[in-house]
């Protein structure tokens, strides 16, 4: 997906699209019209926040991807749980149902919290969205 017009891989922009949710209280639907309306340009990321949640996240795949892939998780569910275990959501990677060992949900929830701290989004005045 293109956003401000940048490539963001699917992981990413679910980890961008979980924050939204977690901000707006929205539901999935919500947050899939969100992310078609980021494609469109009508939410506008600022440029240092797309680049800190693709660092942040390409740190994570480089060691979290062979896991989440075992557990049979797809690019968009990591994402998503990637976020909710760095906020402390009370839900991520170990509520998954898998045949996988929880020794490798226990162990990507780990890769997560070794992460820069997270607040959350917000929008600036300038309407721009940025990472707290």
């Amino acid at each position: 997906m293109d956003i401000n017009g940048e490539y963001i891989n699917d992981f990413t922009t679910n980890a961008l699209a979980c924050l939204l949710e977690l901000q707006s209280g929205s539901d999935f639907e919500d947050r899939a019209e969100d992310l078609n309306m980021s494609e469109k340009g009508v939410i506008d990321y600022a440029s240092e926040a797309i680049v800190r949640m693709k660092t942040e996240c390409a740190a994570f795949e480089k060691e979290g991807r062979d896991l989440w892939e075992k557990m049979g998780l797809s690019d968009e569910q990591a994402g998503y749980d990637f976020i909710l275990c760095r906020l402390g959501a009370g839900v991520d990677f170990r509520d998954r149902k898998t045949d996988a060992d929880d020794s490798i949900a226990e162990k990507l929830c780990e890769l997560a919290k070794r992460a820069p701290y997270l607040e959350g989004v917000y929008t600036g005045d300038d309407g721009k969205v940025y990472l707290m």
